[in-house]
């Protein structure tokens, strides 16, 4: 990857005045060689059928795909900004800003795009069309109330733009025919594929982008804060931060089949019977568009005590919450997060909490060194002095997470990554059932016994909650509406200093991380999060709901020694 970058910035301080402008010009060159799927992509219907090695698909490159690209853009931007101090206690923050992103080409031509997801001839043209209004204001204040510097309110407005990059498009780049063309073997597809087998024909594999609503994804940023001087050495303060986002990027599959749409709006599929996409020329089709959005309000509370006396403090907390139609292109690696939409053509039903919400969060930290010993001589001065302590206390609430079916009981077809299937909510039943006790329930030929307790590693939430949706029907549950595990974690550190001379002296230091050994545990893990199989009979998988991995190490001590001269 090569990126040149010619840049300038200019300061000019005119009265009350200190004016700020510049650009920057960055060219990228992007030499891409992403080799990561030529061992294929295995598909299996069930994670029985997984474990039994029952293959429902295989997909693989025929020889002569190849994903060596040579992608281009250039980036543009330029502002101005003047920070005005209108009176010695009241300064203001004026800026604007522009940036143009070029739409990335191939400088080879190795691209080839669908005008629309109906159509059915690859041309070679540019996946979007690029956007060229993007204005971003700024504006920012900082009022000292009194005049004394005990109190100041500062809050700041702006927009930002997130510049369409090759991150959210390589695979737009990589893998399109003709350059890159795969195969499907179907049930029964042994282990490792076989390339050499005669009479395979290639799948058309297309990915694409609505360009009618691309454009580029922006962010109004807003936060207001009070900061107070308590005491000469202690400052608290109280702030509110918040965003709305729009255009910001979802991916799923726009090929599958057209739903049947009941008079209540309601979108279903045939229970049996084989279902044809909505573009028959193509299988799945990754298609991405811009229209997602976002929101996050945050309390945020501090205080935070300066050094003095030999003791320091700080401590944060915030309540918060984030709500997202996608919480990115690639959060679906996260191991809490939703990997789909679930209906193509309700993308706005995907509107929940974000993969990364954390509703409340708290850190505390201090050190204190021990007043003890000043007044001793020779070896007990050396002995009961110098002792100082310090710590970290870390608290968090839990990230939240989607509970799908491990098969496509809605029938519409979407696999891999864009695969999002979700059951029903049970009649009464809580869409975060972390607490209490299991209601009892069967399926298939798995029970789970009623009164098992809930919210521990073996059952963190109870799959008795929810049931298989009819198949050909899409769930009634959200995504990300189940809680995990929340964190807590208390780190503690002894140093002692041994004074030798002036300006020398030994350090033995002794840190504990997790002092109390506290498991906090992970979210359980997609295998543990798909419930139900596409059985008629909604077969119940035997680990739902169970944790397999902890977030943080258990107790670890380690001591350290350092002359300092």
């Amino acid at each position: 990857m090569n990126s040149f970058q010619p840049s300038n910035d200019l300061s000019i301080n005119i009265g009350r005045h200190a004016i700020k402008t510049g650009f920057v010009l960055e060219r990228f060159q992007w030499n891409t060689e992403n080799w990561n799927r030529f061992n294929g992509d295995y598909n299996f219907d069930s994670l029985e059928s997984f474990l039994l090695g029952r293959v429902q698909s295989v997909d693989f490159p025929l020889p002569g795909s190849e994903p060596n690209r040579g992608i281009r853009a250039i980036l543009f931007g330029t502002y101005i900004q003047d920070d005005f101090q209108v009176t010695s206690r009241l300064t203001l923050n004026l800026g604007l800003r522009y940036e143009i992103t070029t739409v990335p080409t191939e400088v080879n031509g190795k691209l080839s795009f669908l005008d629309d997801p109906s159509d059915t001839t690859l041309e070679k043209k540019q996946p979007f069309e690029g956007n060229h209004r993007n204005f971003a204001p700024r504006f920012g204040f900082a009022w000292d109330v009194r005049g004394n510097g005990k109190t100041s309110v500062r809050g700041g407005w702006g927009m930002y733009y997130d510049q369409i990059l090759m991150n959210q498009f390589l695979n737009l780049f990589d893998r399109t025919p003709p350059y890159w063309q795969t195969a499907r073997l179907g049930p029964g597809a042994p282990f490792p594929h076989p390339l050499e087998a005669p009479n395979l024909q290639a799948q058309v594999s297309a990915q694409t982008a609505v360009r009618d609503d691309y454009q580029t994804p922006y962010m109004y940023q807003y936060n207001l804060t009070v900061q107070r001087e308590i005491l000469p050495s202690l400052v608290a303060s109280v702030g509110y931060v918040g965003s709305v986002a729009k255009h910001l990027i979802q991916r799923f599959d726009g090929n599958t089949p057209l739903p049947n749409q009941a008079a209540d709006g309601t979108l279903s599929y045939p229970a049996t019977g084989t279902l044809v996409r909505r573009n028959p020329v193509f299988p799945g089709m990754q298609t991405r568009r811009l229209s997602g959005f976002s929101t996050y309000n945050g309390l945020q509370v501090s205080v935070s005590r300066r050094f003095s006396q030999g003791f320091q403090l700080q401590g944060v907390y915030t309540f918060a919450r984030s709500i997202d139609t996608s919480s990115g292109l690639f959060s679906e690696e996260a191991q809490n997060a939703a990997t789909g939409a679930q209906i193509p053509d309700n993308l706005f039903n995907e509107k929940a909490l974000s993969n990364f919400d954390i509703r409340h969060s708290a850190i505390l930290n201090f050190n204190y060194e021990l007043p003890f010993g000043r007044d001793l001589t020779g070896v007990a001065r050396h002995i009961v002095e110098g002792w100082e302590v310090g710590g970290i206390t870390t608290l968090s609430g839990g990230v939240p997470l989607t509970v799908e079916n491990s098969g496509n009981r809605s029938r519409d077809l979407a696999s891999g990554a864009d695969f999002a299937d979700r059951p029903n909510l049970a009649p009464g039943a809580s869409n975060n059932p972390t607490s209490g006790t299991s209601a009892g329930c069967t399926f298939g030929t798995t029970s789970i016994a009623a009164g098992r307790k809930l919210g521990t590693p073996d059952r963190w939430f109870d799959p008795c909650a929810f049931v298989p949706q009819p198949l050909g029907t899409f769930g009634n549950l959200g995504r990300n509406t189940v809680i995990g595990p929340g964190t807590a974690t208390f780190d503690f550190l002894v140093n002692k200093h041994f004074r030798i001379s002036e300006g020398r002296e030994l350090q033995f230091r002794a840190e504990f991380f997790n002092l109390f050994n506290r498991v906090n545990l992970a979210p359980p893990l997609l295998a543990t999060r798909r419930i139900f199989d596409n059985a008629a009979i909604g077969r119940l998988v035997g680990s739902a709901g169970a944790i397999q991995q902890t977030t943080t190490t258990s107790r670890q001590i380690q001591f350290g020694l350092k002359y300092v001269f």
